[in-house]
């Protein structure tokens, strides 16, 4: 029945909006933290440090420009993928299906998406090396969305036709 339809439909959206509220409050608190404190790099070991940097491309710093113009037209590129991703994300939920990696990525992207338009930049301040190899900067949302991209090819491979 129809009302029993609603009450599942409230359910998942309370799920899913909790979820979203926690990686973004997480991501931005740690963020919050870096750009106060991490005025020069802070070492922990020889692999691992914090080091604030803004990126403003995307992924690992491609397309990286200090072009406002360019810079925006990214940011607003991102910004409709992401609609288009959260559209994607709703149907799912009201055929009945898992969004759980969906939301990860969609909720990662979003607080980086903040970020763009705050500060100039995605703020991105975990960094690990090894050897010489400097892996590129990254932050909590993108530790999210890796994880949810991870999670929608295990599920891909294993679970859908």
């Amino acid at each position: 029945n129809w009302s029993s339809y609603t009450m599942i439909r409230k359910k998942d959206f309370f799920g899913i909006t909790t979820l979203g509220i926690f990686i973004i409050l997480f991501d931005q608190i740690t963020k919050f933290f870096a750009r106060e404190y991490l005025q020069t790099p802070v070492y922990i070991n020889q692999f691992f440090s914090f080091d604030l940097s803004f990126n403003r491309g995307i992924s690992w710093g491609v397309f990286h420009s200090n072009n406002p113009l360019y810079f925006y037209i990214i940011g607003l590129l991102i910004g409709s993928i992401l609609l288009v991703f959260g559209y994607y994300i709703y149907n799912r939920v009201n055929l009945g299906l898992s969004v759980l990696a969906e939301s990860l990525v969609f909720f990662g992207g979003i607080s980086n998406l903040v970020d763009r338009f705050f500060y100039e930049g995605v703020v991105d301040f975990l960094a690990f090396n090894f050897r010489g190899y400097y892996f590129p900067n990254f932050n909590i949302a993108d530790v999210f969305i890796t994880l949810g991209v991870f999670f929608m090819f295990i599920k891909i491979i294993f679970y859908e036709d």
